[in-house]
């Protein structure tokens, strides 16, 4: 498997469980657990699973010994998967395309469905933003929840799994070690592997998650999931994904990223509407900066340091720690270090302020996961005694419009918002940076009866 997944050159695996070969349907069942978690560790691999089809005409050793003696060839049926299986396949069912008997897929995982409660998990009070990544500041305290529909049914035996990945940093480029050298020996392509979670309940404390978040910041990313018993019948829930930031506007799209891995060449991932960075997979340093343009509203594309030059606004040339002055709204705004092949971002006006000084706080991403250091030592690391200071250009007086679609209050958000839960809460900074912005309400509205 570490061959495989270091091989640049790879484009596809494909496998088949020889049902001959096995003692009974169980090991085909353990064997299909083992490839679809496998599979589903590489979170940009396109999965592409046919449980209906067998081997015709098989001519293996095995095959001709059985039609010797008489006994018909033995295949696995997936409509007798296992429960783990079936909460697997459920969970991430989005994941698997499959094309042979398509119809019958759709009544197999709709049968699998209506077995059992189906379970979700939200944070506590909270929204998720548009793209479906809950956010959060680094101090606020949170609860995630393990919810069941219907809501009557319980759980039992809860496990909590967390996803972070497997490497640091990763090419995912078709440059080899001689055009690229600084990422010798990295892995091809991102990998998750799963952490147990010391929790059994279903409110898990996000202070349980503490050891997954970065450890010099307890900022960025991390993906959930639960398992759990529940009417006799094992499911899973959907991933989801928690992203603590701190500070606002600029730094905090910075440090939501914290924690994920180095990935050479990011812009150049997509995945349907998705591209590089926001695939919320990593980023290498120029788009580590760019996702966090972006974040706050300035469509700046993927680019490397020399690209990313042109949407910035140079405010010093080849300068040294101490020349250039920081007045109050620069770091909200975005202030880059340049040095030529490399960048990072200004975090923190250390004393004394009011300076860009050797002992103010930057943050960069660089052949691992991001990292705040001074500028002192980014300096030292590079070899380096000047740098270009750059800033992002002012939008405060472009006019901007914002629209959105079908907005529905009722239901189960109409008793949170009883209980005091700001449905707008995550993109509150959105609307009101707005110059005009408008949506469609899909409800009516009046007083509590």
């Amino acid at each position: 498997m570490a061959d495989i997944a270091d091989d640049v050159t790879l484009r596809a695996v494909t496998f088949a469980i020889s049902r001959p070969y096995l003692l009974n349907d169980e090991e085909a069942d353990h064997l299909l657990d083992l490839a679809l978690h496998g599979a589903l560790s590489l979170p940009t691999a396109r999965i592409q699973f046919e449980p209906f089809l067998n081997v015709e005409n098989d001519q293996s050793v095995r095959a001709r010994e059985l039609r010797a003696r008489g006994e018909s060839l033995p295949a696995y049926n997936i409509t007798g998967a296992s429960e783990p299986v079936r909460a697997t396949i459920l969970a991430q069912k989005e994941r698997f395309k499959v094309e042979h008997d398509h119809g019958r897929w759709e009544t197999l995982l709709q049968q699998w469905t209506e077995e059992a409660p189906r379970l979700h998990l939200e944070v506590k009070d909270a929204q998720p933003s548009a793209d479906g990544v809950w956010r959060l500041p680094v101090t606020q305290a949170a609860i995630i929840q393990l919810l069941i529909e219907p809501w009557m049914s319980k759980a039992e035996h809860i496990e909590w799994f967390g996803l972070v990945p497997k490497e640091r940093f990763c090419n995912v480029t078709d440059l080899g070690a001689s055009q690229a050298g600084f990422v010798v020996g990295a892995s091809s392509r991102p990998i998750w592997a799963e952490q147990r979670i010391d929790c059994s309940d279903v409110a898990l404390p996000i202070g349980h998650l503490e050891h997954l978040f970065d450890q010099q910041t307890h900022n960025g990313s991390v993906r959930l999931f639960a398992r759990a018993l529940v009417d006799q019948k094992i499911r899973e829930t959907p991933v989801i994904e928690i992203r603590r930031y701190t500070g606002t506007g600029f730094r905090a799209a910075v440090t939501e990223q914290f924690g994920l891995p180095y990935l050479f060449g990011s812009g150049q991932l997509s995945e349907q509407s998705d591209t590089g960075p926001e695939m919320n997979l990593g980023a290498d340093c120029a788009n580590f900066l760019v996702y966090a343009l972006r974040r706050n509203g300035l469509r700046v594309p993927w680019s490397d340091p020399k690209q990313l030059r042109a949407h910035l606004s140079l405010v010093h040339s080849a300068i040294g720690p101490g020349t250039a002055p920081i007045i109050e709204g620069d770091l909200e705004r975005g202030l880059i270090v340049h040095l030529g092949s490399h960048v990072a971002a200004v975090m923190e006006d250390r004393a004394p302020t009011g300076v860009l000084d050797a002992n103010d706080l930057l943050a960069h991403q660089l052949k691992g996961t991001p990292e705040f250091l001074t500028l002192g030592e980014l300096l030292r690391q590079r070899n380096r005694t000047t740098f270009d200071l750059l800033q992002v250009p002012n939008t405060a007086a472009a006019p901007t419009i914002l629209f959105g679609g079908d907005i529905m209050l009722g239901r189960s958000l109409a008793a949170k918002i009883s209980s005091g839960v700001d449905p707008f809460a995550s993109i509150r900074d959105l609307l009101q940076s707005a110059t005009l912005a408008a949506a469609n309400l899909e409800c009516t509205i009046g007083a509590p009866v």
